[in-house]
């Protein structure tokens, strides 16, 4: 949905390994990462990414991987994927012949997922980064979490009950990254840049006001002040088919300072 993944079926070259009787670190010859942040993938530190055969291979690793590093027990296993206990042990047996005994280990009254690497780990570390540093540092620490993302959290299972609540969390993570983002953009006076992170962002969240200011100050701020004004005029229109409400006030002054000349050039945000 956004510009710039770091992972790509053609840059990694997805294989399918429900046939293995051995673990794919033994195949890759070290650690594995878990990549949630999309398709459920799994990526050997040599070698390319699996995205695991089954539906409830990809299920049953999505759900390990949101407790990783955690016993989960095996009742709540059951309960979430709605499996007998005979059919879950069937199912972890197989998710182990493919992950590896020392990475998917019997714990009980559970199992344990024992990884080092997650994606949706290492954005929120990379945000932490970038909120904490200078513009310049922030501006490519942004693009490198955001870089991470592959498509929806947990994509073919985020409306299931289990993830909404972590898919919606990370999503928001991701508006807020690619706001900030695109406020240090305008900064830069790189529009062209913060134009391409919010026209997917406003697509994704078209009840987002943030994302719908900022793509009126860019378009302003470059001289497009035509753009800019229509861009208002289209989100109130939207606003009053959708909910028969009004925009906000801020947006109300924001257009009077496009059609006055009187808007004032970005300085870099605090984050």
């Amino acid at each position: 949905m956004f510009p710039v993944s770091r992972y790509s079926c053609a840059s990694l070259g997805i294989l399918d390994f429900s046939h293995l009787s051995c673990g794919i670190a033994a195949q890759g010859g070290g650690t594995l990462q878990f990549l949630v942040l999309g398709p459920t993938w799994v990526v050997p530190d040599e070698g390319p990414a699996v995205r695991l055969g089954s539906v409830e291979q990809r299920r049953l690793t999505s759900l390990l991987v949101l407790h990783a590093g955690s016993v989960v027990m095996a009742d709540l296993l059951a309960d979430k994927l709605g499996l007998s206990h005979g059919a879950l042990r069937t199912s972890i047996s197989r998710l182990r012949r493919v992950l590896g005994s020392d990475v998917l280990i019997t714990a009980p009254p559970g199992y344990l997922l024992r990884i080092k690497e997650v994606d949706a780990r290492k954005f929120e570390e990379v945000i932490r980064m970038a909120r904490a540093t200078d513009a310049r540092a922030a501006l490519s620490l942004y693009r490198s979490a955001l870089s991470l993302w592959r498509g929806e959290a947990y994509a073919e299972f985020s409306h299931e009950l289990w993830a909404i609540a972590e898919s919606r969390r990370l999503e928001e993570l991701r508006s807020g990254a690619v706001e900030n983002l695109v406020e240090l953009f305008l900064a830069q006076h790189e529009f062209a840049d913060a134009i391409s992170y919010l026209e997917p962002l406003i697509a994704a969240h078209p009840f987002r006001d943030r994302p719908r200011s900022l793509l009126m100050r860019t378009l302003a701020e470059s001289g497009r002040h035509v753009e800019a004004l229509r861009a208002f005029q289209e989100y109130r229109a939207f606003l009053a088919d959708e909910v028969g409400t009004e925009p906000s006030s801020e947006f109300v002054e924001l257009e009077h300072q496009i059609v006055t000349h009187a808007l004032r050039r970005t300085v870099t945000p605090s984050r």
